[in-house]
């Protein structure tokens, strides 16, 4: 059994280390979304763009590498499902559908995560 302790740890930059190579989430978003989409809380995320009903599109500030990378989505509507759509590196959009009929859900709060390289 190994033991590692340490009062501080640095990046090679000298800098506080971060996250930035390792693989973890690199953008997460927590939306309000009953009375307009708005931000509970978020990581690298620049803007929220309100599509239409259950449709909502989000700026990442720091670009991802490429569009390889995984997105994860919830929501907190009884039936629903998100799916990410036009991937890019600097931005995703989330559209929530109702797994039924297929119809746009209507605005509920949801989240997404994104794990992956920053470009």
């Amino acid at each position: 059994m190994s033991t590692l302790k340490a009062d501080t740890i640095q990046s090679t930059g000298g800098g506080a280390a971060t996250l930035t190579k390792q693989n973890a989430a690199k953008a997460f978003v927590s939306v309000e979304g009953t009375s307009g989409p708005s931000i509970f809380q978020s990581l690298n995320i620049s803007s929220i763009t309100d599509n239409s009903v259950g449709n909502n599109s989000f700026g990442v500030t720091s670009a991802i590498s490429g569009v390889d990378y995984a997105l994860v989505s919830g929501s907190n509507a009884s039936g629903a499902s998100n799916y990410a759509v036009a991937r890019v590196a600097t931005s995703f959009k989330l559209i929530q559908r109702l797994d039924g009929d297929g119809s746009t859900a209507s605005d509920t709060n949801n989240s997404a995560h994104l794990n992956g390289d920053l470009a």
